[in-house]
């Protein structure tokens, strides 16, 4: 068996209502000897809440109208780029690059090339509830199986297990529009190195 993970690994950090982005910028972060608060990466990054959830933040940001859960959270769509803000912001010498689901035309390579260069991948994927219902979530991939093609996940939600694994073939599956019409892909974040 040959398994690449991330050296260091993830600190596992809960992610407050709707912050899975957010909270697995801030394990990146921990990851990499760096803290931000995840309430302030929340702001930086335009993360929508629904009204009844303010009581959960000390610093609310981008409150979403009704109740359309399609609303809140980060949107893949422009992750990387209020994520490279934030870096630029507070200095940190990482960029970060979205990658459409589309574009990748050998998941396993993608995968295991950016876990060896030590680069962080945040996935946008649909996350099933029950048989007919789900929302998008992010997680990280932390490493890969690469003869089984298991993937090992780091989950930023209270609800679900720290740590999971699921097949390459099973991830990019729930990654598909069929589930809510959404385009989903990846964030890829690397350091930067000093010229």
């Amino acid at each position: 068996m040959t398994l690449i993970k991330l050296n260091p690994p993830y600190r596992h950090l809960y992610q407050k209502p709707a912050f899975c982005g957010p909270c697995c910028v801030q394990m990146i972060f921990l990851r990499r000897g760096l803290w931000e608060e995840q309430e302030e990466i929340a702001i930086e990054l335009n993360t929508g809440i629904l009204k009844k959830d303010t009581i959960h933040y000390s610093m609310p940001p981008k409150i979403v109208d009704g109740k359309d859960e399609t609303k809140i959270g980060v949107a893949l769509e422009k992750f990387d780029i209020h994520l490279n803000e934030l870096f630029k912001k507070h200095k940190f010498k990482l960029h970060a690059k979205q990658f459409d689901k589309s574009e990748i035309i050998n998941p396993k390579n993608f995968i295991e090339n950016n876990l060896k260069e030590d680069n962080d991948i945040i996935v946008d994927f649909w996350l099933k509830q029950t048989s007919n219902s789900g929302v998008g979530h992010f997680i990280l991939i932390s490493g890969i199986n690469t003869e089984s093609e298991q993937l090992i996940i780091c989950d930023p939600d209270g609800d679900a297990k720290s740590e999971w694994t699921i097949s390459i073939t099973e991830l990019f599956d729930l990654m598909d529009k069929k589930w809510d019409g959404n385009k989903r892909g990846f964030v890829v974040v690397k350091k930067i190195n000093d010229k």
